[in-house]
């Protein structure tokens, strides 16, 4: 009997709108003898329904596991747990895959003997698409695990070898938010090859409850200071340090500084200030961070030495130019 090539682990909570585009295009795979693994965190709307639905349709295609709500985290480490593919993957139950492309992502991870194969996503946004790429600039090929490390923090855009998760140990940490920036790119140390596959394969549903879009302070904002601890804890290897260091400045000094900002929380950018200024002195330096855009590279030194006078005279001159438009 041929061994399980892939196993895709989809995490539900109350999903009732997409799980069946989700489910459909995971059907629509021309990869043979593949899994369908789907966590219900509790779902209390018609999640249940929907699924069993396909069940019936598709048996033992479908692996289906009903758990009392524990979060996204615990979601992702049972699937990982009671999956058989050589390969695992994850999809978010309000996103989809595009047709007929994981045979050649798994085709192109064998004919490469890789570990981890990442590839791009687009965002969509009603009829809108946005292509994000994995690794800007890259070109389709092998990359280092520092270039990994830099990479889109996603379970969702990469197939990795089962036997990498088994050797690294690592799981989403339990009762936190951002759990994919402090655990993914730490699995990059475990892997021997990985290559860079460049074309759009996951299409992520672009919702309205992104934090920079939000008009409301959540705490859960503040998970983000203790998913870098854990990332930190994860990545211990000096090798991989610039490459660490570069993600963590580029979240905190910049992404959540600008909600902090958006929120007049100054002492939550200083809290930032203070850790870069502890772990990572020299982060001005870094060689990964200087590739960034200019634009990323100015928020971050606004940031570090709070010239917040200077973020409120641009922002203005930018509301003078639309209230004349």
């Amino acid at each position: 009997m041929e061994s399980i090539k892939l196993s895709i682990i989809i995490t539900v909570f109350n999903r009732e709108k997409y799980i069946a585009n989700c489910i459909e295009s995971l059907l629509k795979q021309d990869l043979s003898n593949y899994e369908i693994i789907i966590i219900d965190d509790g779902s209390t709307d018609n999640s249940k329904d929907i699924i069993e639905n396909y069940i019936r349709q598709y048996g033992r295609k479908i692996i289906y596991k009903y758990k009392e709500n524990g979060g996204i985290s615990s979601a992702r480490n049972l699937g990982l747990d009671i999956s058989n593919g050589e390969f695992i993957t994850y999809v978010d139950s309000d996103d989809y895959i595009s047709e007929n492309v994981y045979k050649g992502v798994y085709e192109f991870a064998k004919n490469n003997n890789a570990d981890i194969v990442i590839y791009d996503v687009a965002q969509v946004d009603g009829l809108k698409k946005v292509v994000n790429e994995a690794l800007k600039g890259y070109n389709q090929g092998e990359i280092s695990r520092e270039e990994y490390i830099l990479s889109m923090p996603s379970p969702c855009n990469k197939i990795i070898k089962k036997e990498v998760w088994d050797k690294s140990k690592l799981k989403f940490p339990l009762g936190i938010c951002y759990e994919d920036f402090a655990t993914m790119p730490a699995l990059g140390q475990y892997a021997d090859k990985i290559y860079y596959y460049k074309k759009v394969i996951y299409n992520y549903f672009q919702s309205n409850n992104s934090i920079m879009r939000q008009d409301v302070f959540k705490n859960r904002y503040y998970d983000i200071f203790k998913a870098v601890e854990v990332l930190k804890n994860n990545i211990t290897d000096q090798r991989y340090f610039e490459s660490l260091e570069c993600i963590v400045c580029k979240n905190l000094l910049v992404e959540f500084s600008l909600v902090f900002y958006k929120f007049d929380r100054y002492r939550d950018i200083d809290r930032i200030v203070d850790i870069i200024k502890i772990d990572f002195p020299n982060w001005e330096k870094n060689r990964y961070f200087k590739r960034e855009s200019k634009k990323m590279i100015f928020y971050a030194k606004v940031f570090y030495h709070k010239r917040y006078k200077v973020l409120k005279m641009l922002q203005k001159v930018k509301n003078k130019i639309l209230n004349r438009v």
